[in-house]
């Protein structure tokens, strides 16, 4: 069988319902068992369209991986803040362990790097389940877990 090949692109405005509903899914399957019915409430509020339009408006980009083919189907998301946070990242749990959400990360510190060249550091607030996805990417944890408003997560960094 034929390996899967990804397009990786900045998304357009006409995506972000698109953008959501992906990152909503793959939240729903993955994260929200280990959140609180309140970390769930504020985590749709903050992964909807209008907020996400506001963000990428101000300081956010957001990049997506596409599956090419007949479907073109999403397979992964990143979301960055200020070229230096990762606010959101999800990859299609089928398609997770390939390599993909690497290619994502990679592809998103060349956008961070080329706006700031002198970034020493890229951070991001990991859910419990993706501690270890982080580490394997080279993100070392520097607080303890935290719980703010019901969502848990652990301040990891990528030392550049």
């Amino acid at each position: 069988m034929k390996e899967a090949e990804y397009a990786y692109r900045l998304m357009s405005a006409d995506e972000v319902v698109d953008v959501c509903r992906f990152v909503n899914s793959v939240f729903d399957c993955s994260v929200a068992p280990l959140y609180t019915e309140k970390g769930r409430r504020n985590f749709k509020e903050y992964a909807d369209p209008g907020p996400m339009v506001s963000r990428v408006r101000s300081n956010h980009f957001v990049l997506v991986a596409v599956e090419e083919g007949r479907n073109a189907e999403m397979t992964g998301v990143i979301e960055v803040r200020d070229h230096c946070h990762v606010s959101l990242f999800f990859v299609d749990p089928d398609r997770q362990g390939k390599g993909l959400g690497g290619e994502l990360l990679q592809r998103s510190l060349e956008i961070c790097r080329s706006v700031k060249p002198d970034l020493n550091e890229l951070t991001v607030n990991s859910s419990p389940n993706a501690v270890e996805i982080y580490e394997r990417m080279g993100f070392e944890i520097f607080r303890k877990e935290q719980n703010i408003n019901g969502v848990r997560s652990t301040p990891m960094r990528l030392r550049l």
